[in-house]
């Protein structure tokens, strides 16, 4: 944001809920330490802060604070997605399909077995998550592994083709999208 600003050009920025949240205890929270043009306010952070913060323990919850977020983003420019990439991953795709298409059947990434546990229930969920290198909605949640980086960009765009409509998980980010598409167009001469 800090280069855009300097250029005078207008930059978009998408990141996960770790730009806002307070992540591991390190303090850190990096979206809008740069920001300028107007800087925000400390009683503006405290506020996008607070909300970061607070818990959240569904995807339902994990969507409104989201949005609540991103109304207080808008005027940076800013959207944060309320799950972690790998996160948004699983909410989009699902835990059963998304088991599928990493085992043997689909990128061969686990086993048969491994790709089953995955499969279902609360337990088999929380290592998938674990597995992919998820975090979850509260940036909190303990990881095994890191999925490859091209996965989760490939498996999202093999489900998302084949859907008529975005998936509730992937809606806020794709109507900020088409926004940003629909402000910048030119107009007709």
């Amino acid at each position: 944001m800090g280069l855009a600003q300097y250029f005078g050009v207008r930059a978009y920025v998408i990141t996960d809920k770790d730009g806002v949240h307070k992540p591991g205890g390190q303090g850190k929270r990096v979206l809008l330490e740069k920001a300028r043009d107007p800087a925000p306010s400390q009683s503006e952070l405290q506020a996008l802060h607070g909300l970061a913060d607070a818990t959240v323990s569904n995807l339902k919850a994990a969507l409104e604070q989201q949005a609540s977020l991103n109304r207080g983003l808008a005027r940076w420019d800013a959207f944060v997605l309320a799950s972690d990439l790998e996160g948004l991953l699983l909410d989009t795709i699902g835990q059963k399909k998304l088991a599928e298409m990493l085992g043997p059947a689909g990128e061969n990434e686990v086993d048969q077995a491994a790709s089953d546990r995955y499969a279902s229930g609360v337990t088999g969920k929380e290592e998938l998550a674990a597995w992919l290198g998820s975090k979850g909605w509260n940036s909190t949640g303990k990881k095994s592994g890191k999925v490859k980086p091209h996965l989760p960009s490939a498996l999202l765009r093999e489900h998302l083709a084949t859907r008529k409509t975005a998936p509730q998980a992937v809606k806020p980010l794709d109507d900020w999208l088409r926004t940003i598409m629909k402000d910048h167009e030119r107009s007709p001469l």
